[in-house]
C-alpha cells in the first residue's frame, strides 16, 4: 500500500506566510542597506517559487498545469529583476539599454496570462462578468496613463526602440489585470485562500509595475524599498496561493450570493464612473490628450452597456418573479400585488370590478391518461383561451395547478359580466387536440361582480367571494357558472351540456 495523499496543513502554510511577511515588512520599512534588501527580496522570491513546486506536489489541485504555469512565471519575473539590478537597466533610456530584462518580464507576463486563463473552470459565456473585467481594465488603463505614462512622454529621448519596450508594459499589465478581474467575477469564484492569494498577487504585482514604470520613466520619486515590499507582498500573496490545502479543494461552479453580487457588480460600475472624475481633478499635460480621450470613451462606452444590461437583467429578474413559467400569464404572486391595485383603482374611479375564479374539471385524469406534457399542453391552449376572452384593462393569472383567476376592470354590468363568464366556459370547454388525441375539459367558474357603490374593503374578500362561488358550482355539478352581485346570487346548469 502506497502513502495516503497528505496536503500541506493550514499551520505549516499560515507559518510559512508569516515569515515571508515580516521579511517583507522589513524591506518596505526601507530599514536594510541597498544591497542586503537585494538579498532579502532575492530570497522572498525564491522561497516562494520552491514553495509553490512543494504545494503543488502535495495538495495536488484538480487542474494543475497553470499553477505550474503561475509557478514559472514568478521564477521568471524574478530573474527578470535581477538581470535588472545586474545590468543597471532601471532608469536606462539610452540606446544601449539592456532587453534582456524586460524580454524575461514579457515572458513572466506571457506565462502568468496564460495560468489565468486555465484557472478558470466555468467556461461558459459570461458576458456580465468580461464587462465587468473591462471596465475594471479600461480603468486602470486611464489612470496608468494619465499619471504614469503622459508625463513621461515629455520627458522620454530615448530611441524608438526603448519607447515600445517601456510603452509594452502598460498593456501587457491591463491584460493581466482583465484576466484576474474575469476570474474574480466569474460563476465559480468561492473566496478560497488560494483565490485570494492568486488575486492579491495579482494586485501587488500591477502596482509594483506601475512604481518601477515610474521610476524607469523619471516620472516622480519613488523610494525602491516601497517598490521591494510592493513585490515582496506580490510573492507573500502567491505563497499563500500555492501553499494553503484550499489549493486541492475542488471548484464548484456556483451562482454569486446576492449580497456579493450586489456589491461586486455596483462597485464595478462606480469605479467606471468615478474614474473620469479622478482623472479631472488633475492638471492635465498639453500633449497626448487624443489617446487618454479614447482610453475614457471606451471606458463610458463599456459603463453605459453595463448598466443597460444590469436593467435588463432586473427586468428579467421580476419577470420570472411574477410569471408562471408554463403558460407565462401572471403568477399567483403577481395576482396578490395587483388585485389590491385594481380595487383600489376601481374605488377611486368609481368603477365596477369583478373576478372570476376557473378550475378545470377533473383534470387529473388528462394527466393520468394523456401524460404531463399534454396535461401541459392543455394549461397552455387554456391560457390563451383565457386571455383571447379579456380585455387590455383586465388580468388573467394562473394561480397554480389548474386553477385561473381572471379579474374584469369595470365590466358593463352584472349581466353582461355573467354573459362574458358564459362565453368563457364555452370556449374552454372546446376539444383540444394533442399528440396522443382530442382532450376535453369542462370548467367550473365562479364570478363576484361588485358595482361601485358595492365594493369591498379588502382585496380578499373580492378573491374569497369568488372562490367560494366556484365551489358552489363544483357542488353543484360542475361545468356551469355560479356569480353572486352584492347580497344575491343565482346559480344553475348551464344550457345545452
Amino acid at each position: 500500500m502506497g502513502r495516503s495523499h497528505q496536503p500541506v496543513s493550514p499551520g505549516a502554510a499560515w507559518t510559512t506566510v508569516a515569515v515571508q511577511a515580516l521579511v517583507t515588512v522589513v524591506l518596505a520599512s526601507g530599514l536594510l542597506p541597498s544591497g542586503l534588501a537585494d538579498i532579502g527580496f532575492l530570497g522572498v522570491g525564491l522561497a516562494t517559487c520552491l514553495v509553490g513546486f512543494f504545494g503543488i506536489v502535495r495538495n495536488r489541485p484538480a487542474k494543475s498545469w497553470p499553477w505550474w504555469l503561475a509557478v514559472g512565471s514568478a521564477a521568471t519575473f524574478l530573474a527578470a529583476d535581477v538581470a535588472r539590478h545586474a545590468t543597471h537597466a532601471i532608469g536606462d533610456l539610452g540606446p544601449g539599454r539592456p532587453l534582456l530584462p524586460d524580454v524575461l518580464a514579457y515572458g513572466a507576463f506571457g506565462l502568468l496570462g496564460a495560468a489565468l486563463l486555465g484557472m478558470r473552470h466555468d467556461h461558459r459565456a459570461d458576458i456580465d462578468a468580461l464587462l465587468d473585467s473591462l471596465i475594471v481594465g479600461m480603468a486602470s488603463l486611464a489612470l496608468i496613463w494619465r499619471f504614469v505614462v503622459q508625463p513621461a512622454i515629455g520627458l522620454w529621448s530615448a530611441p524608438m526602440h526603448v519607447r515600445l519596450v517601456l510603452a509594452g508594459y502598460l498593456p501587457a499589465s491591463v491584460v493581466v489585470v482583465v484576466l484576474a478581474a474575469q476570474l474574480f467575477f466569474a460563476r465559480d469564484w468561492a473566496w478560497r485562500t488560494d483565490q485570494v492569494g492568486l488575486l492579491g498577487a495579482v494586485v501587488l504585482l500591477c502596482v509594483g509595475d506601475g512604481l518601477s514604470e515610474m521610476v524607469d520613466g523619471h516620472v516622480g520619486s519613488v523610494g525602491s524599498y516601497w517598490i521591494l515590499g510592493v513585490y515582496s507582498g506580490a510573492y507573500l500573496c502567491a505563497t499563500l496561493a500555492l501553499l494553503h490545502p484550499s489549493l486541492g479543494e475542488p471548484s464548484v461552479p456556483a451562482v454569486l450570493g446576492k449580497a456579493k453580487a450586489r456589491v461586486v457588480r455596483l462597485g464595478t460600475v462606480v469605479v467606471g464612473f468615478a474614474t473620469p472624475a479622478v482623472l479631472a481633478a488633475f492638471p492635465r499635460p498639453t500633449h497626448s490628450h487624443g489617446t487618454l480621450a479614447v482610453i475614457v470613451l471606451s471606458l463610458a462606452a463599456l459603463v453605459v452597456a453595463r448598466v443597460v444590461r444590469l436593467f435588463r437583467a432586473q427586468e428579467s429578474l421580476i419577470e420570472r418573479a411574477t410569471t408562471d413559467p408554463l403558460t407565462h400569464l401572471a403568477n399567483r404572486a403577481a395576482f396578490e400585488e395587483m388585485l389590491p391595485a385594481l380595487l383600489l383603482a376601481a374605488r377611486l374611479a368609481e368603477k365596477s370590478l369583478a373576478v372570476a375564479y376557473v378550475d378545470l374539471d377533473n383534470f387529473k385524469e388528462v394527466n393520468d391518461v394523456f401524460g404531463h406534457a399534454a396535461g401541459d399542453e392543455v394549461l397552455r391552449r387554456y391560457a390563451t383561451r383565457l386571455e383571447a376572452g379579456t380585455r387590455r384593462a383586465d388580468m388573467v393569472a394562473r394561480m397554480g395547478g389548474d386553477e385561473f383567476v381572471a379579474v374584469f376592470y369595470a365590466p358593463e354590468g352584472a349581466d353582461a359580466m355573467a354573459a362574458t363568464a358564459e362565453r368563457l366556459r364555452s370556449s374552454l370547454a372546446r376539444p383540444i387536440e394533442v399528440t396522443s388525441g382530442a382532450v376535453s375539459v369542462t370548467a367550473s367558474i365562479g364570478v363576484a361582480y361588485f358595482d361601485p357603490g358595492g365594493l369591498p374593503e379588502r382585496a380578499a374578500d373580492l378573491l374569497g367571494c369568488a372562490d367560494s362561488l366556484l365551489y358552489a358550482s363544483k357542488n353543484s355539478g360542475r361545468d356551469r357558472v355560479t356569480t353572486v352581485t352584492g347580497a344575491s346570487a343565482t346559480s344553475g346548469p348551464v344550457e345545452g351540456h
